[in-house]
């Protein structure tokens, strides 16, 4: 019989062979936010409610922080937000600044490996992480709709389809694939970055997320119960794993 001692030692030596890569799961499910949220923290510069001086336009001024977030800060979700409210023409002119301020900042960097400037891939960064995206698929919807409050429906409605397909093939379902890693780092002398593809290669990437799916609905229904909710969060907590070890498992 195995003794704590016994596996304690066994993790270690397990942490130690695969160091790089653990750490590399766990970033990775940091930054899509399956897991970890609450080690991001530590890249907050400034505590609620403080000011800070930031650059914007070439001009210091101070700015709030809210949540980790300077109150200037805008993004796409900005974008999108004005697009939803009918402001097209404020919701194009706000993605423009963000590319230009963008540009302007990626000129600024010595190191400029994922130049923002010029470029197929510079063109396509900055359509995504500006909302510009937005803009195109309202403009595109109002050549077909001819109607602001269809067109806002209709943004809404692709938002929260977008949001759950991101949750549900990617967030959620990271947490197999993080497991399998780690799984295959107590089993196996070497593990490379392949093998967070394992799923894709394997063909089983949708249906592991439909698993995972059903899962999430049923432990979300257990919480409306309170102590259900308790209980099964510990029952179905090896879930993860036991799809890691076998993703052609049902639900």
């Amino acid at each position: 019989m195995t003794t704590r001692k016994e596996m304690k030692k066994r993790a270690k030596a397990v942490l130690k062979r695969h160091y790089i890569i653990f750490v590399v799961a766990c970033l990775i499910g940091m930054f899509v936010g399956s897991e970890f949220d609450s080690s991001t923290n530590f890249l907050v510069k400034g505590k609620n409610g403080s000011t800070v001086e930031v650059e914007t336009s070439g001009k210091e001024e101070e700015v709030t922080v809210e949540n980790g977030i300077t109150e200037g800060s805008k993004g796409a979700m900005d974008v999108l937000e004005k697009m939803i409210a009918g402001d097209s023409e404020g919701g194009k002119q706000l993605a423009d600044e963000i590319v230009e301020d963008e540009v302007e900042s990626s000129k600024e960097k010595e190191n400029n490996v994922l130049g923002r400037s010029r470029g197929i891939l510079a063109g396509l960064v900055n359509t995504m992480t500006s909302g510009t995206i937005y803009v195109k698929l309202a403009s595109g919807l109002t050549s077909i709709f001819h109607s602001e409050s269809a067109i806002s429906v209709l943004l809404i409605f692709i938002s929260m389809i977008g949001t759950v397909g991101i949750w549900a093939f990617l967030e959620n379902m990271y947490q197999v694939v993080s497991r399998r890693i780690f799984l295959e780092g107590r089993t196996y002398e070497r593990v490379t970055m392949q093998r967070f593809l394992y799923l894709l290669r394997i063909r089983k990437w949708l249906k592991v997320s439909w698993t995972m799916l059903v899962c999430s609905v049923i432990k979300t229904l257990w919480y409306f119960t309170i102590v259900g909710g308790v209980i099964k969060y510990f029952s179905y907590y090896m879930i993860p794993y036991i799809v890691a070890e076998n993703p052609d498992i049902g639900p």
